[in-house]
């Protein structure tokens, strides 16, 4: 694979990425647990990127993308196998391209990388309200709630005014 990549990318003008599992780290800290990683090996992939005239474009989210099964005792070897590697013309094209290493789903012993090549192209969720039981505890918190809720509204809109309270309370 490797031979191959290496001739695309002496014949490569444009911008290109490459993305996925290969199945090897490039060095000692992508990994944990187990038999410590080969510094040879390490050093031959990272030698195979930059003799493709590639980076490795980094990653936000967890370290690792890959857990192995459980072994001796319980423990499970932690690597990070997954990752996007881009040339210099891609980098240059799009400055503000990233990568985020997502949750790992169920299914699988990968976690997924979401490559955007520009900054938060993604729609993020809202952030969830979460009630904290210890504003039980404050005295004015219940002025606070009996102050939020109307009771000619529906639920829908108290909740929303309840919510509103609680964040202009908690300052």
């Amino acid at each position: 694979m490797w031979d191959d990549l290496r001739i695309i990318a002496n014949n490569m003008r444009e911008a290109w990425l490459l993305a996925g599992d290969f199945n090897d780290i490039a060095c000692m800290e992508e990994k944990r647990g187990g038999v410590s990683a080969s510094l040879r090996r390490c050093n031959k992939f990272s030698e195979r990127i930059n003799a493709c005239n590639l980076m490795d474009m980094g990653a936000m989210g967890p370290k690792f993308t890959w857990r192995g099964p459980i072994y001796h005792g319980g423990q499970r070897i932690y690597e990070r196998l997954d990752r996007a590697l881009c040339n210099e013309k891609w980098r240059t094209n799009f400055p503000d391209g990233s990568v985020k290493v997502l949750t790992r789903v169920a299914f699988s012993d990968h976690h997924p990388l979401l490559i955007s090549p520009l900054d938060d192209t993604y729609i993020r969720a809202p952030r969830q309200f979460r009630f904290e039981s210890a504003w039980l505890l404050d005295n004015t918190y219940q002025a606070m709630l009996a102050e939020s809720w109307r009771r000619e509204l529906s639920v829908p809109h108290n909740l929303d005014n309840v919510q509103r309270g609680i964040t202009n309370w908690k300052l």
